[in-house]
């Protein structure tokens, strides 16, 4: 079961980042050491447009280096982690929607 979004608020960031408390719907298995991550909306206050989305400047940096999707979530550690590891496997990041306006 996942726990709902908020809704947007004007002003603060569009971006959908993973978290690991239980308020935000995580779970963590002690015995096997795994966690699946919840998600749940930036805190921080928007304050660059990138594309359509208000971004944070740490997010709005992510979303040009093509880390965030069209819609605001922002990919997951292991897979920054791969693109930034491996740079000619991904010339444009994960995500390349800011290139193709």
């Amino acid at each position: 079961m996942t726990k709902e979004l908020p809704p947007l608020v004007p002003g603060s960031c569009a971006a959908i980042v993973e978290s690991d408390r239980h308020e935000d719907g995580a779970k963590h298995y002690s015995m096997q050491r795994v966690i699946t991550y919840g998600r749940r909306r930036c805190s921080r206050k928007a304050t660059t447009q990138v594309g359509h989305l208000a971004c944070c400047s740490a997010h709005a940096r992510m979303a040009r280096d093509g880390f965030i999707s069209e819609t605001g979530y922002v990919a997951d550690k292991g897979s920054m982690r791969d693109a930034r590891r491996y740079p000619e496997k991904f010339p444009t990041g994960l995500y390349n929607w800011l290139d193709k306006r």
